[in-house]
This record gives C-alpha cells, sequence and structure tokens, in this order.
C-alpha cells in the first residue's frame, strides 16, 4: 500500500458523505485498474480482473464483506501522492 497517501479535504467529505470506506479506497489504489483522467489526473477502479485479483489476496470473509462496496473510483494527483475526490461509480469505464 501507499505510504504517503493524503486525502485532500474534499475527498475526505465526498468519502464521508458517500459512504466509501477508507479501506476500499485503498484497495481501489493498491489493485485497481489506472486509467488517465485528464488533466494531469489518475482514476483508480474496479473492472473484473481487478476485482478477481483482490479476491485473491485479501481473506474471503473481507472480500465478501466490501464486494458490494467496490462500484467507486477514485482520482488520484498525477504524482499520485493526494486523493483528490472518490465517488460512485454507475456508468462502465470506456478504457481503450
Amino acid at each position: 500500500m501507499h505510504n504517503k497517501l493524503i486525502f485532500s479535504d474534499h475527498a475526505k467529505a465526498q468519502a464521508q458523505r458517500r459512504g466509501i470506506d477508507s479501506a476500499v479506497v485503498n484497495y481501489a489504489i493498491e489493485f485497481g485498474k489506472k486509467i488517465h483522467a485528464g488533466g494531469g489526473l489518475v482514476r483508480c477502479f474496479f473492472d473484473k480482473r481487478a476485482r478477481s485479483h483482490l479476491c485473491n489476496v485479501i481473506p474471503c470473509q473481507v472480500y465478501v464483506q466490501i464486494e458490494k462496496k467496490l462500484d467507486c473510483f477514485v482520482i488520484l494527483s498525477e504524482d499520485e501522492s493526494v486523493i483528490i475526490t472518490v465517488g460512485h461509480q454507475y456508468q462502465k469505464v470506456c478504457c481503450r
């Protein structure tokens, strides 16, 4: 896991407002698919492959508890040191 990640005040507020656990945010950053989000930002989210990988590396009981919360995304700064915002993903992301 990233040791020096900083939650922006906005990201903290959005995570709390949207009910997105910090553990899920950390899993998204570590195991999620990363794509460029424009403006030098990075988007992390769980595609099918990322979910499968996460299921294989964390205890099954933990995965079952958080599985419904994996429809989220995390926006990171270009150097991936600051969490800009988090949210729920309602549409499939096009990753070309």
